[in-house]
């Protein structure tokens, strides 16, 4: 196999001339065509005017597309007569980017909260302490008006405790021992968690296969599905038919994961922002479920992406598969 694939069109009009064994499986090979005229309207090439001598000297192009849930990288050298494109698949050089992207600000966090939770908590139960020594002072010296403020002050220095124990409860860099995961035994667990809770949501498993595995940690992955899962319901809320479908598959020889909801849809503007850590669409929401999904996903060498559209939010994670699995 070619280590590139290489397409050529011929100008004006943009025509497909040739397309090696390599072009034609990066770009499938049920429309090349349609995927053709789709690299090149993701490189923005305008067709060459008429005559072709206007076009001008030699174009030379680098950019990132994608096509086929692939990420390719595509070198394009133009003239007046043709484009040559080179095409090369970068999907696991960018899958592994991002898992060090999420790996290493998953760390940078962890120290962060590590500090934080040292620091101010020790200041918060020193705060406590001495407010209680306050109420009792104050009671036998009869101000049981300023009690008042003490309930105010220790209602704060609660809320400030709850954070640091979200921050303590997160363990965004935790370690874990890799294991072969059986995915469908953690889903089914998963939504038996929730279908108590939430009755009225139709919480459905759908899977080709009885046997699914991974390579992982179980505990990892039953985390991640909780906070996706947790999302999904959110989402539903207020519809007249709720459903959230964990679906299960493959893609590429890795174990897919899919968890699905009928809700809205999220805002595309609101997309990339999503599994930043702190940032939340709901009111007191700390901002760390989708961060955190995504940040042991990534632990285990797995990817989580995100599709949304109205009527359909679709969160899929991608985890390694050991050969010979089912």
């Amino acid at each position: 196999m070619e280590p590139f694939g290489i397409l050529v069109f011929l100008e004006p009009g943009r025509k497909p001339f040739y397309a090696n064994q390599q072009a034609q499986r990066l770009v499938g090979a049920d429309s090349p065509e349609l995927a053709a005229a789709e690299i090149l309207r993701q490189l923005n090439l305008q067709p060459a005017p008429c005559p072709p001598a206007e076009l001008g000297p030699l174009l030379v192009l680098e950019a990132t597309i994608a096509l086929n849930h692939r990420q390719l990288k595509a070198t394009v050298y133009r003239d007046a007569a043709s484009t040559l494109i080179f095409l090369v698949d970068i999907t696991e050089l960018c899958r592994f980017q991002s898992m060090a992207a999420e790996v290493e600000l998953s760390d940078v966090l962890n120290r962060l909260f590590s500090v934080l939770r040292h620091e101010i908590g020790n200041s918060v139960n020193s705060i406590g302490m001495s407010l209680r020594v306050l109420e009792v002072k104050l009671k036998k010296a009869g101000f049981s008006e300023l009690l008042d403020y003490c309930s105010r002050i220790t209602h704060e220095l609660r809320e400030i405790s709850d954070l640091l124990a979200t921050f303590k409860a997160a363990k965004i860099g935790e370690d874990y021992t890799e294991e072969l995961v059986d995915v469908r035994k953690t889903a089914d667990l998963v939504l038996s968690l929730f279908r108590s809770e939430y009755p009225f949501v139709a919480l459905e498993l759908a899977t080709p296969s009885p046997t699914f595995v991974a390579l992982g940690s179980e505990r990892l992955l039953e985390h991640a599905l909780i906070n996706l899962v947790q999302n999904a319901v959110q989402a539903v809320q207020g519809l007249s038919d709720p459903r959230v479908l964990i679906r299960l598959g493959s893609c590429e020889l890795k174990t897919k994961i899919d968890v699905e909801d009928n809700g809205p849809g999220i805002a595309p503007e609101l997309s990339g922002e999503l599994f930043k850590p702190f940032f939340s669409t709901k009111p007191g929401g700390t901002g760390l479920g989708l961060f955190l999904a995504k940040t042991w996903i990534a632990r285990m060498g797995g990817t989580l992406t995100l599709e949304s559209a109205p009527g359909c939010t679709r969160f899929s994670i991608l985890l390694r598969r050991p050969a010979g699995a089912p």
